[in-house]
């Protein structure tokens, strides 16, 4: 009897990721009617991390927020994305209502956000005060991150210090240059070049005065550009822990164990490219089963410039379900899907 590992991520704005392993699961029934299945909705700390984690992290005093879900892309239609004047505040009321509820224990989801405001409006929410040259609040907008000189954090939280923050990071990005969380990202979450330039001058600007405020200098630290510099925020105002966020859900819910005495494993995302080797499901995945000498197909979305850089992470074939991304191939997601996966199956 062949036994497959079945753990793909979420097809962003299309399939969850038990939908994903739904329609992969049937169509290996159907090519082998007598296999194991052994099913593991995969995330990285973006859209389905909640979902994911929520069967094991249970318990009194503990509490998952996920960016996604309170300030991301998905939530937005694509016209009328600007990470100018989109925020993080929201997230900073779902951190504020898990401390109202009595956690002592708080993962942070910061995958898939709309945001580019390096924090500033979760902060706020908890209590921090931004203010201009001329004394005046700021709403914590990415249009305001130039504008600040002062940072007053009088008034966060006292909670915050007692509560320990684990914050898991879909990207590996610097939160500044070519690959920082700008000039990476922006576009996607509506931003022209001009607006990327404005914006990169902000978090430029907003670094050094959030430095001088807290004597923490976190710019270059590991995730400080997840979730548009909310990695930054995280580490320095909350003092989170700052972690790979496909490594601790592979570990957390027992990936490993899957993989002894399979066959293959199944995974994939919706669109696949240079940036899926920086930390996201499908090459954490990838590389627990080269570990484990198990075959790794990757069924994706959509393959961009770089999706090839997978084959060298542990993925053994990949494919795409449609060449180009559109609306169409969106309204047929699963169909696309179970198609391609008819072409890999039976594996050989």
């Amino acid at each position: 009897m062949a036994v497959y590992v079945v753990a793909p991520d979420s097809f962003k704005g299309t399939l969850t990721s038990e939908q994903v392993i739904a329609a992969m699961a049937d169509e290996i029934r159907t090519a082998d009617p007598a296999a194991e299945i052994r099913a593991f909705p995969m995330a990285d700390g973006g859209e389905g991390t909640l979902a994911a984690l929520r069967g094991a992290f249970t318990g009194a005093g503990r509490a998952i927020v996920e960016m996604a879900q309170t300030c991301g892309l998905t939530l937005i239609p694509k016209d009328e994305r600007d990470p100018r004047f989109t925020s993080t505040y929201a997230f900073g009321c779902a951190i504020r209502s898990a401390l109202d509820d009595g956690a002592e224990e708080i993962v942070l989801a910061l995958g898939g956000s709309s945001t580019n405001d390096c924090g500033m409006g979760a902060a706020r929410a908890l209590g921090a005060r931004f203010l201009d040259g001329d004394g005046r609040e700021l709403e914590g907008r990415g249009a305001d991150l130039t504008a600040v000189r002062v940072v007053d954090l009088s008034g966060m939280d006292p909670r915050i210090a007692r509560t320990r923050f684990t914050a898991l990071c879909d990207v590996d990005n610097p939160l500044l240059g070519p690959n920082g969380a700008t000039y990476t990202f922006g576009p996607q979450k509506g931003a022209t070049p001009e607006i990327c330039a404005e914006l990169e001058a902000g978090m430029a600007s907003f670094a050094d005065v959030l430095a001088d405020a807290t004597g923490v200098d976190g710019r270059d630290a590991f995730g400080a550009g997840a979730a548009g510099g909310m990695g930054l925020a995280a580490r320095v105002l909350l003092g989170a822990r700052i972690v790979p966020g496909g490594e601790y859900l592979l570990d957390v819910l027992g990936f490993d164990r899957l993989l002894e005495g399979a066959d293959a494993c199944f995974t994939g995302e919706g669109r696949a490219d240079g940036q899926s080797v920086h930390g996201k499901a499908v090459a954490r995945v990838a590389a627990r089963c080269r570990a484990a000498g198990v075959p790794c197909i990757a069924v994706c979305g959509c393959l961009g410039d770089g999706a090839e850089d997978l084959l060298g992470c542990g993925v053994t074939e990949l494919l795409a379900t449609v060449g180009e991304p559109s609306a169409e191939a969106m309204l047929h997601a699963e169909e696309n899907l179970r198609a391609a996966m008819r072409k890999v199956l039976p594996l050989r």
